[in-house]
C-alpha cells in the first residue's frame, strides 16, 4: 500500500513539475509545450491473472513539436520564424556542440556573424557560420534582407543584390525525442535520429519568415486545468499517506 502512494505523489510531483515549466515558458519564443504520459505498475509473480496494481511511474517525456505557434512581427530583419518544419541549425564557433532551436531572435556580433542570444553561430546549409560583410566590392551594406527560402541577401551601394548565404534548416525522423536543453534548445540522440539539412521551402522543410518570431505553444488555460488536476492527485495522495501513517501508529500501540 505505501510503495502506491509514493508512486502516486511521486506521478504527481513529475507533473506539476512539467506543468510549471511549460507556463513559465508561455513567454519564450519558439518553445514547444511538453506532455507526460504514465503507465501502471504491477507486481511481478510470472502469473498475468494476479497482476496486482502497485501504482503507476513516468512512461515517457513528449516534447509537442509538431504543433506550430503563432508569429509575432518584429521590425528585425534577423528575427525569423519558420512556417512549417525544420529548426534552425545553431553551434559553438568551432561547431563542436550543435544544438536546433525554433527560436530566432538572432542578431549579430563584433565580428559579423549571425548569433543567436547565447552567441551560438547559426548555420548554412553547409554547415558554415553565416557572416555579414561590412562592404562589397568597395561598397558599405546598406540593408539586408531574408527571404522565405532563407536566402541571406546584402544591399551594397551601387551595386547588384549579393547572396550571402542560405540559412539551414534541420528535420528529423522523430523529432519528438529530441533531448531538450533548455532556453528553447534541442540536440539530436539515437532515438531522434540525426539531422537532416536542407533548405527552407525544398519538400520537407519549412518556410522562413524574417521580421517575425513563433511564439511559445503554451495554452495556459489548458496548462492550469491539467494542473488542478495533478494538485488533486497529490493532495488525496498525501491525505492517504496520513491515512497509512495513522493506521499504522494505532497499531504499534
Amino acid at each position: 500500500m505505501i510503495g502506491t502512494i509514493i508512486s502516486g505523489l511521486g506521478v504527481a510531483m513529475k507533473a506539476l513539475d512539467l506543468i510549471s515549466n511549460n507556463v513559465a515558458n508561455a513567454k519564450s519564443y519558439g518553445f514547444k509545450t511538453s506532455a507526460l504520459s504514465f503507465q501502471d505498475v504491477y507486481q511481478q509473480d510470472g502469473n498475468p491473472r494476479t497482476r496486482v496494481g502497485e501504482g503507476a511511474q513516468l512512461a515517457n517525456v513528449k516534447v509537442r513539436h509538431e504543433r506550430q505557434g503563432n508569429l509575432s512581427l518584429t521590425s528585425n530583419v534577423l528575427d525569423l520564424a519558420i512556417k512549417g518544419a525544420g529548426y534552425f541549425v545553431v553551434s559553438d564557433v568551432n561547431a563542436t556542440t550543435t544544438k536546433y532551436t525554433r527560436d530566432g531572435s538572432f542578431s549579430l556580433n563584433a565580428d559579423g556573424f549571425i548569433v543567436n542570444s547565447s552567441g551560438l553561430y547559426v548555420r548554412d546549409v553547409n554547415g558554415k557560420a553565416i557572416q555579414i560583410p561590412e562592404k562589397y566590392r568597395g561598397s558599405s551594406l546598406s540593408n539586408l534582407n531574408i527571404d522565405q527560402r532563407g536566402a541571406v541577401i546584402g544591399i551594397f551601394e551601387g551595386q547588384e543584390p549579393l547572396k550571402i548565404a542560405t540559412v539551414a534548416l534541420a528535420t528529423f525522423e522523430n523529432p519528438g525525442a529530441l533531448t531538450p536543453e533548455g532556453g528553447g534548445d534541442f540536440s539530436a540522440n539515437f532515438q531522434s535520429g540525426v539531422a537532416n539539412l536542407g533548405n527552407p521551402g525544398s519538400m520537407g522543410y519549412g518556410n522562413v519568415q524574417s521580421g517575425a518570431l513563433e511564439n511559445s505553444t503554451t495554452d495556459i488555460v489548458k496548462e492550469l486545468t491539467r494542473m488542478l488536476a495533478a494538485q488533486q492527485s497529490f493532495s488525496a495522495n498525501a491525505k492517504m499517506m496520513q491515512t497509512q501513517n495513522d493506521m499504522t501508529g494505532r497499531w504499534v500501540k
